[in-house]
């Protein structure tokens, strides 16, 4: 019965084109994504030094230049849902970790979306880490099996 009303006021055709996380966003907005909240309340497994490595900080500074919609879209690749929790960052269970892996900096980053982890490859550079994240984000919005 929710179906048919749903389609009583928007047709099914219009909604055809747009995967689940599409209709999340443009049903509930995109939600304000504080970076300095995200990184106040992200671990860091295995790392006595994190924000010393080139990597993690490449990271943030790359999460700090994405768009509200990019970092939306990080947060549904990491996490499978683009909204914050209602009480910030600190209310995420589990927290949002960042690893490295031993991948090859040609692999693309890796999440786990049951321990809202992601997985960095030890890239060479600013501008790949850049390349290879906007890569595995436009890809992972697909789903599983598509990127």
């Amino acid at each position: 019965m929710l179906v048919e009303g749903f389609y009583s006021i928007i047709p099914e055709e219009l909604l055809e084109p747009f995967d689940e996380n599409e209709l999340e966003l443009m049903l509930c907005g995109t939600p304000e994504v504080s970076v300095e909240d995200l990184k106040r309340n992200t671990q860091y497994p295995r790392m006595t030094n994190p924000l010393g490595v080139p990597v993690i900080q490449w990271f943030w500074q790359c999460v700090e230049n994405m768009s509200n919609e990019d970092r939306a879209r990080l947060l549904q690749f990491v996490t499978g849902s683009s909204q914050v929790p209602s009480g910030g960052f600190q209310t995420l269970e589990p927290k949002f970790n960042v690893q490295l892996n031993f991948a090859p900096p040609s692999h693309l980053p890796v999440s786990h979306t049951c321990f809202n982890t992601i997985e960095l490859p030890d890239y060479r550079s600013f501008e790949q880490l850049q390349d290879r994240l906007a890569l595995a984000l436009k890809e992972g919005a697909e789903g599983f099996g598509e990127a």
